[in-house]
């Protein structure tokens, strides 16, 4: 064998294991598969999020993505002060709020739709509430506390505004006479359900995810502690949170998961967006009990005749 047969051969062994490298490398932080960056999400995906994590850091070993679970205001806050890489909460910044962001950020802002979400309202299994509806809340008559998490239970005000964007104009609770807001700060879904479970006068929200998961064993301990209430919609027919009625728009109540960042690179906050918008995420995000964003429903005509 020639020195020159051998040096091509040399050549030829050492592209193929540099094709053999999966960690992507790129310029500078353009890695979307390594590096360390903390992300930030909604309380009540906490189930679904940690199932992503695992995976991908499964997948991909020299990537560390810490969690930060805050309410919407205080994740744009952290992004815009750059201690989050990225967002994912259950809403989407109108064209203003976008370009008021990208102003702030001095950078483009990328939105990516996830999939879709609810709020869910519960009850103690022992109280005589048995559904929601906010054209007619003569049967909120025993409803003494209303829980929602984090600081918005601190402020009448504040908590009002909070159900008048989720229920728009169907919303008729404002001036409830039997409803009192329990004023004390509830962090967790968990918390909440723990509550409510032992309050039977007591109306608690939470998010889908917390009490969907039927892979999960505490997202199924917490769904058998307390009563999932029907929602009536605006054609005046009650409807459960459930995948099926979410896809098909019955449940009046539907959340957008949406993901932000302003990374101007490709780095490990879009290769975490990827992946969960993948086959693989979007199945997990299914698992969870929500609502992928690219749903495969399926309308089946049977003709009678």
């Amino acid at each position: 064998m020639t020195n020159s047969y051998k040096f091509l051969m040399v050549l030829v062994l050492g592209a193929i294991a540099s094709c053999s490298d999966i960690s992507f490398q790129g310029q500078a932080n353009d890695v979307p598969t390594a590096g360390q960056i903390t992300i930030g999400f909604e309380p009540g995906d906490s189930f679904m999020v940690s199932q992503w994590l695992y995976i991908f850091h499964s997948q991909y070993p020299k990537a560390s993505i810490k969690p930060l679970f805050k309410d919407k205001e205080d994740l744009v806050s952290l992004l815009l002060q750059d201690s989050l890489q990225g967002i994912f909460i259950h809403d989407t910044f109108t064209d203003a709020e976008q370009n008021w962001l990208s102003e702030k950020k001095n950078a483009t802002v990328n939105e990516i739709a996830v999939g879709f979400t609810s709020p869910v309202f519960i009850t103690s299994k022992n109280s005589d509430l048995q559904k929601i509806s906010f054209q007619d809340t003569s049967s909120w008559n025993n409803v003494s506390n209303l829980l929602l998490r984090s600081r918005l239970c601190s402020e009448e005000q504040a908590v009002t505004r909070y159900l008048k964007e989720i229920f728009k104009d169907s919303l008729k609770v404002k001036n409830h006479p039997y409803l009192k807001l329990q004023r004390r700060a509830l962090p967790t879904d968990k918390q909440i359900v723990e509550y409510v479970s032992q309050h039977p006068n007591t109306l608690g929200m939470i998010s889908l995810n917390s009490i969907a998961d039927k892979r999960d064993s505490l997202s199924m301990a917490l769904q058998r502690m307390v009563r999932i209430l029907p929602v009536e919609n605006k054609q005046g027919v009650f409807y459960l949170p459930f995948q099926s009625q979410l896809s098909a728009k019955q449940y009046p109540m539907i959340q957008p998961i949406t993901s932000y960042e302003t990374q101007g690179y490709s780095g490990l906050i879009k290769g975490f967006v990827i992946y969960v918008n993948s086959q693989s995420g979007q199945a997990l995000l299914q698992k969870s009990g929500l609502l992928p964003a690219n749903y495969q429903g399926r309308k089946i005509q049977i003709d009678v005749n």
